[in-house]
């Protein structure tokens, strides 16, 4: 099975060239953008190649969301491969771009590690953590 570009007249094997197309005319109609004029203002191949997951994020975005939500067991069961295919390039794509199942999209340090970074640091020197019973016994003993 070639996965080079062709005339898109295959008779059989899968035709790179016309999924390369379809999957463009997806992207954009998802993002709002060109797909490839967008990631070719990137210079860099790996900045080129993020920026080109950050475009394709609201379709895959899509497709994740027409699995769950728009498709039925019995359909997900009778094309459960090419299902675990796509899902699994989808959710591989988004985490490129920090979207990972299960973590916050923010990036800002809670209020929690703000606080044990505090002790840590000795930014208040009278607290001690209370799970460290050993620096606890060498504040009282100064």
């Amino acid at each position: 099975m070639a996965s080079h570009a062709n005339t898109g007249k295959r008779k059989h094997g899968w035709d790179f060239a016309r999924a390369w197309t379809r999957a463009q005319a997806r992207i954009t109609a998802a993002a709002g953008v060109d797909a490839v004029t967008e990631s070719n203002v990137e210079v860099e191949p790996v900045a080129r190649a993020r920026r080109l997951a950050e475009i394709s994020a609201p379709a895959d975005m899509r497709l994740t969301l027409a699995l769950t939500h728009g498709t039925s067991l019995e359909e997900l069961d009778a094309g459960r491969h090419a299902v675990r295919v796509m899902a699994d390039m989808a959710f591989r794509r988004l985490a490129v771009v920090g979207l990972k199942s299960g973590e916050s999209v923010e990036h800002d340090v809670s209020d929690r590690l703000k606080d044990a970074l505090g002790l840590w640091f000795g930014g208040d020197g009278d607290r001690v953590a209370p799970d460290e019973p050993a620096r606890a016994e060498r504040a009282t003993e100064d």
